[in-house]
């Protein structure tokens, strides 16, 4: 009789535990949610998004890993002072941002074109479909165009002849050197202004230094 009131015991104790690892994974699952899609929706979003990140932080919800990954898409999207803003200001170890930053400026080094012109394809859903990915480039070198080096950009956009590049300052500062070619927007605002313009892949090989992209199936 004591044998099965102990068995009966452990198994109440693990169908609890059971309920709340369950339980456990809705929050964590709904408050990751809720954080990337803040995350998408750009600058503006910053206080709240501290508040979430906060919150589920002190619930043990966020693990390091999830926590960069979050971190390298509110660069793109919030742009890097945001993110900075507010994932610096929430305690993200430094270790953290700097892996972050590698992950999102050194991606591999451009190297064949048509190998470049399949990857965007690829991660622009223009080969088999499939949802986009992020991709990312970085200019380690002076240019023509003057546009800032050591600085990372997003990608985001690929027609299979242009390419749609942000700088997530938003907006591309003007050139200094009157030689310097001029930027071409993407037909709605002033790409200065904004810092949104198009590159061909030719332009493209003689700016950039690398490109990355996300990785997945």
């Amino acid at each position: 009789m004591r044998r099965d009131t102990n068995r009966r015991d452990l198994d109440r104790a693990l169908e609890t535990r059971s309920r709340r690892e369950r339980a456990r994974a809705v929050e964590r699952e709904g408050a990751l949610r809720l954080l990337e899609n803040l995350s998408r929706l750009g600058p503006g979003h910053e206080g709240l998004m501290a508040l979430v990140l906060r919150g589920a932080e002190a619930e043990g919800l966020l693990d390091g890993p999830t926590l960069v990954g979050l971190y390298a898409r509110a660069m793109q999207t919030m742009g890097v002072e945001a993110a900075n803003r507010v994932f610096l200001g929430e305690g993200l170890a430094e270790a953290d941002v700097e892996g972050a930053v590698r992950a999102i400026v050194e991606g591999e080094v451009v190297t064949r074109k048509e190998t470049t012109r399949k990857k965007l394809d690829r991660a622009f859903g223009r080969r088999g479909g499939g949802r986009k990915r992020l991709v990312t480039a970085a200019i380690a070198r002076d240019n023509p165009y003057g546009l800032p080096k050591k600085h990372a950009y997003s990608v985001i956009g690929w027609d299979g002849t242009y390419l749609t590049i942000r700088n997530p300052w938003g907006r591309a500062p003007t050139p200094t050197q009157k030689e310097a070619r001029k930027l071409i927007g993407d037909g709605k605002k002033d790409p200065y202004e904004s810092g949104v313009f198009k590159m061909s892949l030719d332009d493209f090989y003689e700016v950039f230094s690398t490109i990355a992209y996300e990785e997945g199936e």
